[in-house]
């Protein structure tokens, strides 16, 4: 699905939750946290990537919410989900609502839905000059609420004509069209107008009112499908739930009658919240139980009890999550650690679940390689985070961060091959920086536990990647300034700070090696072949050290043609110092004739040892006299 915070994406969720819990089936959602025609459609690009991470042959079944996927009669996500499944999945496909290629479809009953407004319509407020306003022509759900209307006018022995149909796009745009031409006497003013969806009745309200038509003296409207803002529009809207979690359970037995032949097939559960709510747009008082119900989940707390018992509460709202200044603590950290330890200190907005997984690319800190379709053989777990109930007063926290945790992206998430008391609802949603993807997080939650993700979800997943694309820019600039562009190595800068890591590095170590390098003839070079040609010559010296190096040595470009090798040793040996620099030499040697070049790259060293905690600048120039001592010799032998 996409969007998963709107209205009907929660009823999906909800039947999909509550179905599969009877059964004991995992669900795993994966989900863009945007609407499918988001208008940033570099962000849309990131966001959808999170379906190139489905594994179809790890599953048993596939629903699809089609209806997310397709909002305002863009078909682009519809479609593209559409291919991916034709492609790579071979297991039970059933879509919801809205036909997904050749799988079956189950549908919410909008027609019985639909007849039971216009029955309202017709018999409470005596309407008879009424309009319908629905979706698409093509659009199967546009005929299917229109069917229910239809039945209601038969049974009333009234004909409902054709031209009082009105296709629209099921959304506010529509709605806005049909006011302008009811208000400008294009179209003869009716009693009412039936709208098949909220957005359109909100549309149509809003612009009758600006024209000066009043909503409801003048003309009754009702929409459908009880969204959050159609109660707190003005005028609240006369809407309907329909039966979703109803068209969910079905999708569910579907699938389970090929995936577990021959057990029992339950009847699907209703929500107790499906049916009709009377608003004030029809000339209905208000249904105000209703209206505060759905005021209260889009209201913004501005004065909550910050208090230690409810501070970090399991029912984190959008308030709380404002006055959390999570962005502020994420942003204002310099390490990939210290960030990844504010997401985790972070995780109780999301509460309840089991555990969270940040999923990362192994390559998400490289900025010059930026992935936008799929992702790479293996996955890294940079953090997992596990809450676990521990007593009566509340639950205890085990901050687990692990960093080269790979895994095979193909898994999608090692946890699911693990045991669990009971099923599980895990949540999949994209990390990326505008079109750029930087991996995943999962979201695990009991299957049984009531709240979807929604809002706050959405915005923390928004802050963590736009957090983790700020330390990815940091650490290119420390990069940058503590790295020689030329060669890849450590400058001046970033010798010190490496120095210190190796200093403490855990081991046997007792001594620090320094190597001093310093190429023979870049001047002759460069004036013979020019300086691109040095800059090959000094690439090709450098290569040699790298491979010379042991996995954890300092490589360094001091300047110029000067390099340096820093490492630890366990014992200070002259003779493995002069073998060091006999595989320098060889490996350059090799380096050299591979170029095939009409120069020869060759370079001159010394060294220096003393202890851990030496002055390094000491052993560097005590390496340099060596260095420039062996250069002389050589050249008098070249003589």
């Amino acid at each position: 699905m996409a969007y998963p915070e709107a209205g009907y994406q929660q009823k999906v969720l909800d039947g999909i939750r509550r179905n599969c819990a009877r059964y004991g089936y995992d669900v795993l959602v994966f989900t863009m946290q945007v609407q499918s025609c988001h208008f940033y459609k570099k962000a849309l690009i990131g966001e959808k990537n999170i379906y190139e991470l489905i594994n179809f042959n790890r599953l048993d079944g596939v629903i699809v919410c089609a209806v997310s996927l397709s909002e305002n009669n863009d078909y682009t996500i519809h479609d593209y989900v559409a291919s991916l499944i034709k492609e790579r999945c071979t297991k039970p496909v059933v879509s919801i609502d809205i036909p997904m290629g050749d799988c079956p479809m189950v549908e919410s009953d909008d027609a019985l839905a639909m007849k039971e407004m216009t029955d309202h319509v017709l018999d409470v407020h005596g309407c008879r000059k009424v309009y319908v306003l629905t979706g698409g022509k093509s659009n199967t759900v546009s005929h299917r609420r229109l069917k229910g209307v239809r039945q209601s006018f038969e049974e009333h022995g009234l004909t409902l004509e054709e031209k009082n149909v009105i296709f629209g796009d099921f959304w506010y745009t529509s709605g806005r069209i049909l006011a302008d031409r009811i208000a400008s006497g294009e179209t003869e003013r009716p009693d009412a107008v039936i709208c098949c969806s909220d957005h359109m009745a909100m549309g149509l309200t809003s612009e009758l009112i600006k024209k000066g038509i009043r909503v409801p003296e003048d003309i009754c409207v009702t929409g459908f499908d009880s969204v959050s803002e159609s109660a707190v529009n003005t005028p609240s809207i006369t809407s309907y739930v329909p039966g979703i979690s109803v068209a969910a359970g079905k999708a569910i037995n579907l699938i389970r009658e090929q995936i577990d032949p021959g057990e029992e097939i339950l009847p699907p559960l209703s929500s107790p919240l499906n049916g009709l709510k009377i608003c004030a747009s029809c000339g209905c008082p208000e249904d105000s139980a209703y209206v505060k119900g759905m005021l209260s989940g889009m209201l913004l707390r501005h004065n909550h009890e910050y208090t230690d018992e409810n501070w970090k509460a399991d029912t984190a709202d959008m308030q709380v999550f404002l006055d959390s200044y999570m962005f502020e603590q994420m942003t204002g950290t310099d390490t990939v650690t210290d960030c990844l330890y504010q997401i985790a200190n972070a995780d109780w907005l999301l509460k309840p679940y089991w555990h969270l997984f940040l999923c990362m690319d192994p390559d998400w800190l490289d900025t010059t390689s930026v992935t936008t379709v799929g992702y790479p053989k293996q996955m890294n777990i940079s953090l997992h985070q596990i809450t676990a109930d521990s007593d009566s007063t509340g639950s205890q926290r085990y901050l687990t961060p692990k960093s080269d945790h790979l895994f095979d992206t193909s898994l999608m998430l090692p946890r699911l091959d693990e045991d669990r008391e009971e099923p599980s609802m895990f949540y999949f949603s994209p990390v990326h920086f505008n079109e750029a993807e930087l991996g995943y997080v999962v979201l695990e939650r009991p299957l049984s536990e009531e709240r979807c993700i929604g809002a706050v979800f959405h915005n923390w997943m928004r802050n963590i990647s736009n957090a983790l694309e700020m330390i990815r820019s940091k650490n290119r600039l420390r990069v940058l300034s503590d790295h020689d562009d030329l060669t890849g190595m450590y400058n001046r800068r970033g010798m010190y700070s490496a120095l210190e890591d190796i200093r403490t590095r855990p081991g046997k170590a007792k001594y620090l090696r320094v190597f001093v390098v310093d190429m023979d003839g870049l001047k002759y070079v460069n004036d013979t072949f020019g300086h691109s040609e040095g800059d090959v010559a000094i690439k090709a010296v450098a290569e040699a050290i790298l491979r010379t190096a042991a996995p954890n040595d300092i490589c360094v470009r001091a300047g110029g043609d000067e390099f340096y090798l820093i490492g630890t040793a366990s014992i200070k040996s002259a003779k493995s110092l002069e073998d060091i620099c006999q595989k320098f030499t060889e490996t350059l040697s090799c380096v050299s004739g591979r170029l095939g070049k009409p120069y020869t790259v060759t370079a001159s060293i010394g060294y220096a040892c003393g202890a851990l905690d030496s002055n390094v600048d000491i052993l560097i120039s005590k390496a340099d006299v060596m260095m420039y001592e062996r250069k002389v010799a050589a050249r008098k032998n070249r003589e």
